[in-house]
């Protein structure tokens, strides 16, 4: 199959329900999978933004094999110049898990689209997901996401205030938690 294929494919299945169907056949095709991937990092416009959307579906129904293709992917946060596809990318990435050793690359980018006012709602609230789930590996990541989000709470929709405030109130649950230590 070559990538023009594949976008046409895309186009004439543009539903929710056929876009589940290209995603089952991304997931059972490697090839297509690859070159899904390969339209994602490579195209513009439309065809990367509805080839992420395909990858989205794909997550939903196979997050195991996403992951194992999540290093493209983490390169592409924040360089596509497109919000569908960035926002695709980051929710992406709040249902897969990575190796420990990218945690500090995934955090960083979106910690940038969480403070880029540029970016849609969609793509800083994703991005608060995805830092959600790394606050208790790394208690200190809420020294950086308390402010910022506080900060941006007054001024942002309901569906950011609503994460916000989920967030901010796992990160003081989680300090509650936290035993003091003894440094005696």
């Amino acid at each position: 199959m070559k990538a023009s294929e594949l976008i046409e494919k895309i186009e004439l299945n543009y539903s929710k329900l056929g876009l589940e169907r290209v995603a089952q056949d991304c997931i059972d095709s490697p090839e297509m999978f690859d070159l899904l991937i390969e339209l994602i990092s490579k195209e513009k416009g439309r065809p990367a933004q509805i080839a992420s959307w395909v990858l989205s579906k794909v997550t939903d129904l196979n997050s195991n094999l996403v992951a194992w293709h999540f290093k493209p992917l983490l390169k592409l946060i924040n360089q596509t110049g497109s919000a569908a596809v960035n926002r695709n990318l980051i929710r992406t990435f709040m249902r897969i898990d990575i190796p420990q050793e990218y945690h500090g690359q995934l955090i960083d980018a979106c910690l940038y689209a969480l403070q880029n006012r540029d970016n849609s709602i969609a793509e800083r609230a994703f991005s608060m997901h995805v830092l959600g789930k790394y606050v208790k590996l790394y208690p200190d990541l809420s020294n950086e996401l308390i402010p910022v989000i506080e900060e941006r709470m007054p001024h942002e929709s309901a569906g950011f205030k609503s994460i916000g405030r989920k967030l901010l109130g796992k990160i003081n649950q989680n300090r509650k938690h936290k035993k003091p230590q003894d440094f005696s």
